[in-house]
């Protein structure tokens, strides 16, 4: 049986952690969104930040998500050239 290649891995991993932010089930209060933010930049899932403003309003810390997005694209997995 084959494993799953860890880029795949690493991002489903991510999907369920992140709860599929931005959805209709997303939780405004309590949320961690440096973590968020960091999961998000790992997927380079851009355009998420607008879709969580529009859900959550003052609730969203934009610049705290920024942050970890920031860092989870620096820990993006890179294609080989």
């Amino acid at each position: 049986m084959r494993l799953l290649p860890p880029v795949f891995a690493l991002t489903v991993a991510a999907l369920v952690v992140s709860g599929c932010a931005g959805g209709p089930g997303i939780e405004c209060q309590g949320t961690d969104w440096y973590q968020l933010g960091q999961n998000h930049g790992i997927l380079d899932a851009r355009g998420e930040a607008e879709r969580i403003a529009a859900t959550c309003g003052n609730a969203f810390d934009r610049a705290r998500y920024q942050e970890g997005f920031q860092e989870g694209l620096s820990r993006r997995a890179r294609p080989m050239v």
